[in-house]
């Protein structure tokens, strides 16, 4: 179990972040200037990580999954621990 927690880790980071950007977009919010390059920067990360496959097909699943669905997502990887 252990072993894998980074990578659960790592997959909803970027479910996380592909929300976001999913929830901005329908708000027609841009991404704030002051945050952009830390997000950035976390990308770059989990690119690394997982790969630009596995990355993209996560932040394909972030953008066409329901704000409820990533939030409770999040909340049971939370409790996990």
């Amino acid at each position: 179990m252990l072993a894998t927690q980074p990578a659960r880790d790592t997959q909803c980071a970027a479910l996380l972040l592909s929300g976001a950007e999913a929830l901005r977009r329908v708000l027609h919010h841009a991404q704030p200037a002051s945050i952009r390059p830390i997000c950035e920067r976390a990308l770059a990360a989990l690119r690394e990580q997982l790969g630009a496959d596995q990355l993209a097909s996560i932040w394909q699943a972030g953008q066409n999954t329901s704000l409820g669905a990533i939030v409770t997502a999040a909340l049971d990887h939370a409790s996990g621990y």
